[in-house]
This record gives structure tokens, sequence and C-alpha cells, in this order.
């Protein structure tokens, strides 16, 4: 039954707006990440230039381009139901809220997974053509896209509330932008509190500023936070669907 209700929302989301949104702003990010690599490319040293070349591409982007990127999936997903007045039928003919809602979180996190694993082939296409491909953990960097995806699902479940609060395209968006300046503020003033900060978690699973693994304990943590605050957004955005 819910594999229906996720079909369901695959045929309705805006596919074409969405990936045309998320290849645009990975673009930029990448763009902006690639080049200030190159630019100090001179001044790296030689066996950690494969881990430089991660933390510029992933780190702007997982902190100042990923939360609006989910922000706008979210808001493509639910605005046209909105829009349209489809959600309130929908709800009006006694579909089950949690399985509409958990459709639209599963399909906001596939456009997510698509996108956190072209930001690595992106990644490993610069590393090659940068001639550093005796320097490249793959299996250490797919760990972290994985775990990545996990650390978006509280920014997923966080936008979705905003999403079916205001019904608006863009409060929710701003609502992302001004999470990800929060992130910014954090890393300046105490980044003990990035591992409870929703739109900071993506970038910690990336090990954006770090370069270096978490250890299984500090995994669980993550995860573990992760979860719960998935779930508590998850009720949240529940009660609103009303």
């Amino acid at each position: 039954m819910s594999l229906n209700y996720f079909i369901a929302e695959w045929k309705k989301a805006e596919k074409a707006e969405i990936l045309f949104s998320g290849v645009c702003l990975l673009f930029f990010a990448s763009l902006f990440g690639l080049f200030t690599y190159f630019a100090n490319r001179q001044v790296l040293i030689d066996e950690q230039q494969a881990q430089v070349l991660w933390g510029q591409l992933v780190f702007f982007y997982s902190l100042l381009f990923f939360p609006p990127m989910v922000a706008i999936i979210v808001s493509l997903i639910f605005m046209p139901e909105f829009e349209r007045k489809t959600l309130e039928m929908l709800l009006a003919n006694n579909i089950s809220r949690s399985k509409l809602l958990l459709g639209k979180i599963a399909m906001a996190t596939f456009f997510v997974c698509l996108f956190q694993f072209f930001i690595l082939l992106i990644y490993i296409v610069a590393a090659k053509i940068s001639s550093l491909d005796s320097q490249l953990l793959l299996s250490l960097h797919i760990k972290w896209t994985l775990f990545s995806i996990v650390g978006a699902l509280p920014v997923i479940s966080l936008q979705c509330y905003f999403c079916i609060r205001t019904k608006n395209f863009s409060k929710c968006v701003a609502t992302s932008i001004l999470g990800a300046f929060g992130t910014m503020i954090l890393l300046f003033v105490n980044e003990d509190f990035l591992v409870i900060y929703p739109y900071a978690q993506p970038s910690l699973a990336l090990r954006a500023r770090a370069l270096v693994d978490y250890s299984s304990l500090q995994w669980g943590i993550l995860l573990i936070i992760c979860i719960v605050e998935s779930g508590l957004f998850f009720i949240l955005s529940l009660r609103q669907l009303k």
C-alpha cells in the first residue's frame, strides 16, 4: 500500500522542474567549490589534494546550497496540490494522512539521493581530471554520501512542515535559506551544536570540514539524532494536515 502512495507521488511530481532546479544549484555549487580548489591548488600538500578537493566541493554545497534545494524539491511536490485543492479532496476522502505524507517524503528523499550521488560523480570526474586517481578513497566517500542522505531526512521533514504550514513557495525556501545561514553562525559560535541542528547534519555526514571519518560512536549518535528529529518533524507535519 505504501508503495502505491510513492507511485502516485511519482506520477504527480513536477519531475522536470525538480531536476532543473537541482542541477542548476549543483552546477553553481560545484563551480564555486572547484574554482576555490584549483585557485589554491599550488599551495596544497600533494598527499591531501583529493581530500581537500572533496572538502571544497561539498562544503558550500552542503551548507548553503543544499537546504534551499531540499526546500525547492519539497515545495514542488506540495504546492501543485495546494493550488489545485487536490490535497484537501484526498484528505476529505479519508486517505491515510501518514501514508500520504510518507509518500511525499519518500519522493523528496529519492531526488535528494539522486543529487547527492551526482555531487559524488562530479567529485570523481574532477579527481580523475586532476590526476588524483591514486588518492581516491571511493568507498569512504560513498559511505559519507549514504550517511548524508540519512542526515537530510530531518531537513526534508522540517521543510514539509514549513510548506504545509505556510502553503507558500517563497516562504518555504526563505526558511531554508535562514536555516543555512544559521549553520554558518553556529560554525563561529559553537560547533558542538551542529550535530543537533537539522540544516547542518548533511554537511556533518559528508565530513565537509573535518575531512576525516567519524568513529562508530559518533556515527551512531548522529544517526539517532537524525531519526529522532525526523520523527518529531514528521509528527508536526502530520498535525498540520487537517
